[in-house]
């Protein structure tokens, strides 16, 4: 397997779901700013964003179907083996991360919302006024940015798991290398970990937190990651 290739191709297809979920993000958290806007255009008390969780849950679960899909079937085709079926354990991880990150990104831009009035009261404005900056300060260039980095780490998280799923299906033992994007972009911790090689099952040490895969650990680890796992079979390895 060429290295240089095969993370290309992994960077590639990340990139086209990435473009896709950031598209789809931006849509919603713009519309999700300008419900919470009319509601104080119109003399109400924001508490909640409408369907918050419900929409984002349901736009990540298409979306991680896709890409779990897609990366799998990438990584059976590089190993070589048929398919193996592994649908129910990845539903049950689409619906369990979909809800839980779904709570999380609503919860933010509750937050973001919350503070644009409090900021706008504490000056004095005006209802009008303080929709607009509800506007400024959740949809609009905020949303494009929050857009992307929901992209980047929603569509990473969901390749990693699902190239990490389908190697686990080979029967053949395999070591598993961390490969950074080598260029600016790159946290220095993730660059350091760059050829770490481990077992299946095995965590890396990526800035001294133990972690399974590219996505996983803290938020710190997590957020804007691009790394990926490179797979190989021990027998080749051993040569």
């Amino acid at each position: 397997m060429d290295k240089q290739k095969y993370l290309a191709v992994m960077l590639k297809m990340m990139a086209e779901g990435e473009i896709r979920l950031a598209r789809q993000s931006k849509s919603l958290l713009t519309k999700q700013a300008r419900e919470a806007a009319k509601i104080i255009e119109a003399g109400g008390e924001f508490h909640q964003v409408a369907n918050g969780i419900k929409d984002w849950r349901k736009l990540l679960i298409a979306h991680y179907a896709t890409i779990i899909k897609k990366f799998s079937s990438y990584i059976f085709e590089q190993l070589g083996f048929a398919k193996s079926s592994f649908e129910q354990t990845a539903n049950d991880f689409i619906a369990r991360t979909a809800l839980q990150h779904s709570v999380i990104i609503n919860q933010t831009t509750v937050d973001l919302i919350t503070d644009a009035i409090q900021r706008g009261f504490n000056e004095g404005l005006g209802q009008n006024q303080i929709a607009k900056l509800i506007r400024e300060s959740v949809g609009n260039t905020i949303a494009a940015h929050r857009a992307r980095t929901i992209a980047r780490t929603e569509t990473h998280n969901a390749a990693t798991y699902a190239s990490q799923l389908a190697a686990e299906q080979s029967e053949r033992p395999l070591i598993r290398e961390w490969c950074s994007a080598e260029d600016e972009r790159t946290r220095a911790a993730h660059a350091d970990a760059n050829g770490q090689q481990r077992a299946i099952g095995e965590p890396f040490d990526i800035g001294g937190e133990l972690i399974m895969r590219p996505g996983e650990g803290s938020a710190e680890n997590a957020i804007n990651c691009r790394c990926v796992l490179l797979y190989i079979p021990q027998s080749i390895q051993e040569l």
